[in-house]
């Protein structure tokens, strides 16, 4: 098993509505079908791997990734 293997049960641990969900979920499904880690879809979305943890966990909002990043 990789290391930083995507987890879905803790994604939403809480349950709150989370801004941008189909967009983290879009990414999600995407690793688990190409088999990579976290940091792979960090990397390929050019954002350190504690950003994306702080978009999946709702710390951070989609919108603040800015217009360059999410045209990737």
């Amino acid at each position: 098993m990789l290391a930083n293997r995507i987890d879905d049960a803790q994604l939403l641990d809480d349950n709150k509505p989370l801004e941008g969900w189909r967009l983290v979920g879009m990414l999600l499904d995407k690793a688990r079908q190409e088999n990579i880690g976290v940091n792979a879809v960090a990397g390929r979305i050019g954002i350190s791997e504690s950003y994306w943890h702080s978009l999946r966990y709702g710390q951070r909002k989609i919108s603040s990734l800015g217009r360059e990043t999410v045209e990737r």
